[in-house]
């Protein structure tokens, strides 16, 4: 929802930067409300806990995961659904895409921060054409 293509396809902007911060590699952030786009936000944030930018890589992983499967990992009829899904539930498997891929995209969709990778990950797989881990 907050990714825009401009009008010739060729750049993608992230849009609604509004509760965005700059971290370093050992801060987390813990608010009093649940804030961000619903379909996108992490387990911690749902269960709202800590949480840090491997929450970023998270909301990657759905993105990346929407545009391969033309929907969201998760999907419900309510908030209370959606957000148990989130914290509980898979999401369906993705077809018609390498193993590499699938690979990548739900090592981004780990319900664990820890088990995510970090975007050094992330960078070093289009370097070393590796599936990344973080674990």
């Amino acid at each position: 929802m907050n990714l825009l293509l401009t009008q010739n396809y060729k750049t993608i902007k992230l849009g609604d930067m509004s509760e965005s911060r700059v971290l370093d590699h050992h801060s987390y952030i813990k608010t009093k409300k649940i804030i961000g786009t619903p379909l996108s936000l992490s387990p911690e944030v749902v269960k709202q806990e800590g949480y840090d930018q491997r929450s970023d890589i998270w909301a990657m992983g759905v993105a990346l995961y929407s545009m391969a499967c033309l929907e969201p990992p998760f999907k419900e009829s309510t908030i209370t659904e959606l957000f148990n899904s989130i914290v509980y539930k898979s999401p369906k498997p993705i077809t018609q895409y390498s193993n590499k891929f699938v690979s990548f995209v739900m090592s981004m969709l780990h319900k664990k921060k820890e088990m995510r990778p970090l975007i050094t990950d992330l960078i070093d797989f289009f370097n070393e054409k590796s599936v990344p881990t973080n674990g």
